[in-house]
């Protein structure tokens, strides 16, 4: 199993998809478990969001801004109870990336509003 594509430091905050492609993977959500886990103190999540059987795409939960900037971590992946063999290392980023503010706050996607960060 590798990273679809060679993977951009991981967003403190979180909210990073990763795709794994590979062979094998459930073909559904429903009726699986998937733990897929960072190597970091809190063993940070990866919520897996979808499956096909040659792809599998999670969402990273938020690490933990004091202790894990700038880090490299291994990822544990178990699917179904079977520890997958992999050796792909993630780092995070140096430091928070967040908008403070949003022009409009809000926008309408029937409109195309355009949006200033």
């Amino acid at each position: 199993m590798v990273p679809d594509t060679e993977v951009s430091p991981l967003n403190l905050l979180g909210q990073d998809n990763l795709t794994f492609t590979g062979t094998n993977f459930p073909h559904e959500l429903e009726g699986n478990t998937f733990e897929l886990t960072f190597s970091n103190n809190e063993a940070t999540k990866c919520t897996v969001v979808d499956t096909k059987t040659d792809e599998l795409v999670c969402l990273t939960d938020k690490f933990n801004y004091n202790t894990d900037k700038d880090k490299s971590f291994e990822m544990t992946i178990v699917i179904n109870g079977l520890t997958t063999t992999q050796s792909i290392s993630f780092k995070t980023k140096a430091d928070l990336q967040a908008s403070t503010n949003l022009d409009p706050n809000s926008a309408s996607p029937v409109l195309k509003t355009p949006i200033v960060i």
